[in-house]
Formats: structure tokens, sequence, C-alpha cells
């Protein structure tokens, strides 16, 4: 069984950003998707990695192994990760699924990145003038009821619309609501930090400035079954990005669940390519 540890940074502002570590080698850092932890995020993906990466699995702020905050700002987020990565000492690859806090941290980080890998990421810019409405309601009833404490309710209201967001691949499956129920603990740290992402466009994944200054080799793995929003922000990214390539997954925006080994593959390719071995 691949070695397992804890590792522990301070953040900026002295908030302690911890995330678990699987295997040995060159260390790859993932970020937690939505509102789930990094653990959650990619538990089906990492053990395909950890026999040749050192695979850390951080959260931010307010989630799973690190201490709560009051303060959620993407600015905040992005510190997080970047002390995280800096204190590893060795440049190191960043992986991402549906975030926006890559593009940030890639800049803020520098040499400390060596490239980044991302998954089915969306780009507000490219939204569907007629879904945008409709999303932008259903994240309002899900931050009313997590205001309210009711937090499962707050995650079937999304799960029961989830149509806006994910295919009927990813729902049948129960890779979304799984996911979704397992992430409801992380709610309102979730819906605090995309009201205030929503507050702070610049940096944000959509930021032509910030993509062209991401300096770092980027993956951009797309979903072949995922929503148009979603192959849409992958060739946004793809044509702002200096250094891209696109890689298709036979799969939705689930891939992470559910084509665990494709997606692990990729990584591993790109990856083997872009970091310095240990």
């Amino acid at each position: 069984m691949a070695a397992e540890r804890i590792h522990r940074v301070r953040s900026a502002d002295g908030t302690e950003v911890a995330g678990r570590v699987q295997g040995e080698g060159p260390p790859l850092v993932f970020l937690p998707a939505g509102p789930g932890t990094s653990e959650a995020s990619w538990r089906h993906v990492v053990p395909h990695l950890a026999g040749s990466f050192a695979c850390y699995m951080v959260d931010t702020r307010g989630r799973g192994l690190s201490a709560p905050s009051d303060d959620h700002r993407p600015e905040r987020l992005c510190e997080d990760v970047v002390a995280f990565v800096r204190r590893l000492g060795t440049p190191a690859g960043i992986v991402e699924w549906g975030s926006d806090l890559w593009g940030r941290v890639a800049v803020a980080a520098g040499d400390a990145v060596s490239g980044v890998a991302i998954y089915d990421t969306g780009v507000d810019a490219v939204m569907d003038p007629a879904i945008a409405p409709q999303f932008g309601e259903v994240i309002g009833g899900v931050a009313e009821r997590a205001g309210q404490g009711k937090l499962e309710e707050a995650a079937e209201f999304l799960i029961e619309r989830s149509h806006l967001l994910y295919s009927e691949e990813d729902y049948y499956a129960e890779a979304a609501p799984r996911f979704w129920r397992e992430a409801v603990p992380n709610i309102p740290v979730f819906v605090q930090e995309l009201m205030l992402a929503g507050e702070a466009p610049a940096g944000a994944t959509g930021d032509p400035e910030t993509l062209a200054r991401v300096q770092a080799p980027v993956l951009l793995m797309r979903g072949a079954r995922s929503n148009e929003w979603f192959r849409k922000s992958i060739d946004y990214l793809a044509g702002h990005l200096p250094d891209a390539a696109v890689r298709d997954i036979d799969a939705a925006h689930f891939g992470p669940y559910l084509a665990p080994e494709e997606v692990a593959r990729e990584i591993s390719g790109f990856f083997t390519a872009a970091l310095p071995r240990a």
C-alpha cells in the first residue's frame, strides 16, 4: 500500500491548510472540486497515480482537514494553495476539476508550479445566456436553504436541477447525486466562495489577462459527453492560454468518478514530461 501522511502549512493569514498525501515521487497537488473535499473529489483517480507521484490532496480553508475561517475571498483560497505548494520545496503540478482557483494559483506561485491539469472547468463568459439566469436561480435556492441550515435540502434542490450542469450519464450513474450528498457539510463554505468570487472577477478563469500570465503548460481535459458549457469553456481556455493542449476523455463531467483510469493516464503522461524527477 502507498505511504499515507498529512502535509500541513500556515496560509498567509495564519489559517492552517492541510491535505492527505499518498504515494512517492514528483508532487501533484489536487484541488477540491465544487463543494467537495479534495479526497472526495479525487479518490478514484489518485490510486492510479500514487505509484509514480506524491499526490497531495489539499483542502482549502473550511473543508476537510483544513481549519475554518471567516474569510473565503478568492485571494485567500489562492494564498492557501500557494503556501501549500511552496512548502513542498520543489516544483509541483496542480490538478483541478471544475473551479477557477488554478489560474490564480498558477500566476501567484510562478516557478513553484511546473504544470496544470484541468478537467471540465466552466467559464462564465461562454455560458448560454438562456441558461445563465436559471443557473443563478439554482445557486440562489441552494444559498437560501443553506442560510436556513437546511443543508441536505440544499443538496437535493441542486441534484433535482442538475441537468443545467451535468449530463444524464452523470445523474443516472449516481455520480453527481453521490458527490453532492457527501459534500453536504461543505455547502455553506461553497456558497460563500461562489458569492465572493462573483464580486472579484479579476483573476477568475475567464479573465484573459490572468490566462495570458499563466506560463506553465496546461493540460485541458474535456469530457466528450459533458454539456455544451464545459466543452465551450475548454475551447475558450485553449484559445487564451500561452501553452495548452486539449484531450477528450470518454466520459461526461464526472469523468474523475466514472472514467478515473483514463483521466489518470492523461495526467500521468502530461506530468511525466512537465515535472522534474525527485
